[in-house]
């Protein structure tokens, strides 16, 4: 009987097998598909026990998958726009007009290119810093040449940063339109653009509608789409206040276009009104036909979390927010009010999100933003009983510190002594921002701080103030046999917290802030001088000698610690922060004040040769103190000493808080201030001798 012809080898043992695990796969997925269909549609036994993102309400409708392929740049087009790119990295332009015309020649060739740009690696970035650099006419054209694509764009890996930038910074043009204010009005009517870039926002929320609920949980397009949500609430813009919304924490930055034109609001905006109906169908279409199984799915879903936590906000904390949640309102829909009053399964989800790394974020939004009576039926039902347990985890911690911000007074005091067992264990674990907030929210609410400062010196073990205040700092401690203790290992950010709870305690009365001044001077002076130059424990030096607690004892001793080393610290990146506090650290102290300058002034030759000891001599007024002593004596002693070097930064000048008054007089302003005298002199013995002769 013949055989069978078989291919053999290795290739064709593997070609099986990978063809036969497909088909596996295949089945699986298929089984998989039913499976969930049956139970969705109620033809099934079994309920679901999970909540799947992946069908239904998120998928792409019909033709909206299929991605467009835009073409590819030639050889000579790459190596143009890689060219483009290099110089305006490097920003060696002759003058404004020559980087204006250099920019109009590559938005020139760039046009109907800008697709392809978008979507090509190399040639993105560029497109980005076009946006940051590009006038109001350039950014409305390059806004239109994407108008109609959107969808496609923010979906793809290298377009959606191009599409965030363009809504980031196209929201200054739709001010400026709103104002009158835009400078290119007139040079828009002269090329015949009579589309607002108010329309152009509106026509792309034209392209999103039916496919939101998709674009929510996508890893890219959920990016363009809260930059969108932001600019259509009219909220800020500002990178510091809306860091983790308008941008992913990888995103890369293109420094030179941004530091060079970054078109960025710190306050309100003002937005058209037709933004406002907007937003609201926005928000009603993105949750359309979710209930509340998918919305709690959406809660702990890593990238869908962000963009709820936003709308959440904006519904809480808009124009049109009321004390009690609407029927139809996402908070509404999520937690089901009614059910969290009396503890059902409402109570169980948001406990559940309070542990959660990702749902943590959006109970903390709930937290800040829900009307006061949901509140408070949430913490009774849910946070009161679990606070101390929650204060001691890792995740949980973070929402405590949240709620203690918004309990009243009799509240706060029974939360924190649920709270007062477990500092021990917070202060293994490092979870002092708890710590930290009880104090600021004692001190708000005017309520007695003996308790916290005795739970704070029983959970540092007592020891010595200057033991204590090292393990506050985070630094190791070494004990009678002269080993360091390895039981406290402190990262930077524990070293931070340390310090920031330092600070926090030195802004208070009697007895908190006592625990920090009595172990700094229990400390050694080299141990002093050393912290001095540590980044975090450096902050609470300058806290120390510049905080209103401070005594003139205190810094009397302080001061003292430091003689013959401010040349040394001087000229260190973190101790020259230090020295430059000490200008505010010597008020009422003059004598000290004149030995610190008189330091700085015999190490001249080494604070000039790096940067933050040329600060220094700046802010203490060196020159003047070397040239006109007695000069610099009256401006020391008439300035209130106050300056900005205890927030880490030079340049606010050594007597900044004294105002005009404390400034430096110039040669020529002393010369007229005498030549004025002098005439007042002589008008006034002219007139003394007018009235003898009178009398005579």
């Amino acid at each position: 009987m013949p055989k069978e012809k078989r291919k053999r080898g290795p290739r064709q043992e593997k070609l099986r097998k990978r063809q036969s695990q497909a088909a596996q796969e295949e089945q699986a997925r298929l089984a998989k598909r039913q499976r969930i269909e049956g139970v969705v549609n109620g033809g099934g036994e079994e309920e679901a026990d999970f909540v799947t993102l992946d069908e239904g309400h998120y998928l792409p409708h019909e033709g909206a998958d299929a991605t467009p392929f835009y073409g590819l740049l030639n050889d000579e087009e790459q190596e143009y726009f890689r060219r483009a790119d290099e110089l305006l990295e490097t920003n060696q332009f002759g003058s404004t007009e020559e980087k204006d015309l250099f920019l109009a020649n590559v938005f020139k060739e760039a046009e109907g290119k800008q697709l392809k740009m978008a979507c090509s690696q190399s040639c993105s970035r560029l497109v980005e810093k076009l946006i940051l650099l590009s006038s109001s006419s350039q950014l409305k054209d390059l806004y239109s040449a994407f108008s109609g694509y959107f969808l496609h764009l923010v979906r793809h890996r290298f377009a959606s940063h191009c599409c965030e930038a363009l809504f980031l910074h196209a929201a200054k043009v739709v001010t400026e339109e709103l104002t009158g204010s835009s400078e290119e009005q007139a040079s828009d009517v002269a090329h015949q653009i009579s589309v607002s870039m108010e329309n152009l926002f509106l026509h792309t929320l034209n392209e999103f509608e039916g496919n939101l609920g998709y674009l929510l949980t996508d890893r890219y397009a959920s990016h363009p789409l809260r930059v969108l949500i932001i600019v259509l609430s009219g909220k800020p813009l500002t990178p510091v206040n809306n860091a983790s919304r308008l941008k992913s924490k990888g995103k890369g930055m293109t420094h030179s276009a941004e530091t060079a034109n970054a078109r960025t609001e710190d306050s309100e905006r003002v937005v058209p009104s037709s933004f406002a109906a907007a937003l609201e169908k926005l928000i009603s279409s993105a949750v359309e036909g979710l209930d509340s199984t998918s919305l709690r799915a959406l809660a702990t879903h890593p990238v869908g979390n962000p963009v709820l936590q936003l709308l959440l906000e904006i519904e809480l904390s808009g124009p049109k927010r009321s004390l009690a949640p609407s029927e139809n309102s996402i908070l509404q829909r999520l937690l089901k009010i009614e059910n969290t009053s009396e503890g059902g399964d409402s109570t169980d989800f948001l406990t559940g999100l309070m542990f959660d790394p990702v749902g943590s974020h959006l109970l903390e939004t709930i937290v800040k933003y829900a009307p006061g009576k949901t509140f408070k039926s949430i913490y009774r039902t849910t946070l009161k009983e679990k606070i101390g347990d929650a204060a001691r985890n890792e995740v949980a911690n973070f929402v405590v510190t949240r709620v203690l911000e918004r309990l009243g007074r009799d509240d706060l005091e029974a939360a924190v002594n649920l709270i007062l067992p477990h500092f021990p264990l917070l202060v293994r674990r490092s979870r002092l921002a708890v710590i930290k907030s009880i104090i600021e929210r004692y001190a708000a609410r005017d309520l007695d701080l003996g308790p916290i400062a005795q739970a704070i010196v029983d959970a540092y073990d007592g020891g010595s103030p200057s033991r204590r205040l090292q393990k506050i700092l985070g630094l190791e401690v070494q004990d009678d046999a002269g080993e360091a203790e390895d039981s406290m290992t402190h990262s930077d950010s524990a070293r931070t917290h340390g310090s920031l709870l330092g600070q926090a305690m030195l802004a208070q009365p009697e007895p908190l802030s006592t625990l920090i001044y009595e172990g700094i001077l229990d400390m050694p002076g080299e141990t002093i001088i050393r912290l001095a130059s540590e980044p975090a424990a450096s902050r609470l030096l300058q806290a120390s000698v510049t905080s209103p607690t401070s005594t003139a004892a205190f810094r009397r001793k302080f001061t003292a610690v430091l003689t013959n080393h401010v040349t040394q610290l001087a000229v260190s990146p973190v101790g020259s922060h230090l020295i430059d506090a000490m200008w505010a650290g010597t008020r009422g102290l003059q004598h000290h004040r004149e030995r610190i300058a008189q330091e700085l002034c015999d190490g001249e030759t080494e604070l000039r040769t790096c940067h933050g000891g040329r600060a220094l001599w700046r802010n203490w007024k060196m020159d003047l103190y070397k040239q006109r002593r007695p000069d610099w004596l009256a401006y020391s002693k008439t300035s209130d000493g106050f300056v900005k070097g205890a927030d880490g930064k030079h340049g606010g000048g050594g007597g900044g808080g004294g105002g005009d008054a404390a400034k430096e007089i110039s040669g020529i302003e002393r010369a007229r201030r005498r030549f004025s005298a002098n005439l007042n002199n002589q008008s006034s013995a002219i007139r003394a001798g007018n009235n003898t002769g009178r009398r005579t």
